[in-house]
């Protein structure tokens, strides 16, 4: 189980809001209004929780926004708005924006034990 999966995070975890579940999830993920053309890329999600999510993937910028569509087994495609927080050679993490009733209950299935 790599740092990530297991909710491991550089800052430490005292500082999350929320706890990290586990995970091996597709999500598509396209930087949200920066003005390029950047392609949408799919990366695997690996740990995820109410407030945000590891995503396994080339490093983007500290700042950046995004959209992911997250895709789940049983699911609807999940979209939801992030911003990254960190990164490292293996990824980057990100803290979810606005997050609806709808993607809430949703987070909640994904991430019951």
């Amino acid at each position: 189980m790599s740092k990530h999966q297991s909710g491991a995070h550089p800052v430490g975890r005292g500082e999350r809001r929320h706890t990290r579940t586990p995970v091996d999830l597709s999500a598509t993920v396209s930087v949200a209004g920066d003005g390029t053309s950047a392609e949408p890329f799919v990366a695997r999600v690996t740990n995820l929780g109410q407030g945000g999510a590891f995503i396994e993937g080339p490093p983007l910028p500290f700042g950046t926004t995004l959209l992911l569509q997250v895709e789940a087994p049983g699911e609807r495609p999940l979209e939801l708005r992030a911003i990254v927080r960190w990164g490292d050679d293996t990824g980057f993490g990100v803290q979810f924006m606005s997050v609806g009733v709808r993607q809430t209950a949703a987070l909640d299935r994904l991430t019951a034990a």
